[in-house]
């Protein structure tokens, strides 16, 4: 009985570690992507003198993703 007890113990210990890290991971990719997005709309063009069509939040769509490695570049250049 003592070695399922520990074997339990155990894994819940290795689970414990694995969702600790998986919260630390999200807040990561989290920051990533809103700075990205922060960095991303300046560069995107909308023309609102004619009002905001469904073209202008397309085009917003996707600029974000066509800056994104850009960006990402950018960041790993300043971490090494």
């Amino acid at each position: 009985m003592g070695v399922l007890f520990d074997t339990a113990q155990k894994v819940s210990d290795l689970l414990y570690e694995f969702a600790e890290a998986a919260v630390y991971l999200n807040g990561e990719v989290r920051d990533v992507y809103v700075e990205a997005v922060r960095d991303a709309i300046p560069k995107v063009e909308v023309n609102l003198k004619e009002g905001v069509g469904m073209d202008d939040v397309k085009g917003l769509i996707k600029g974000v993703p066509r800056e994104w490695p850009r960006v990402r570049a950018s960041w790993a250049r300043a971490s090494s």
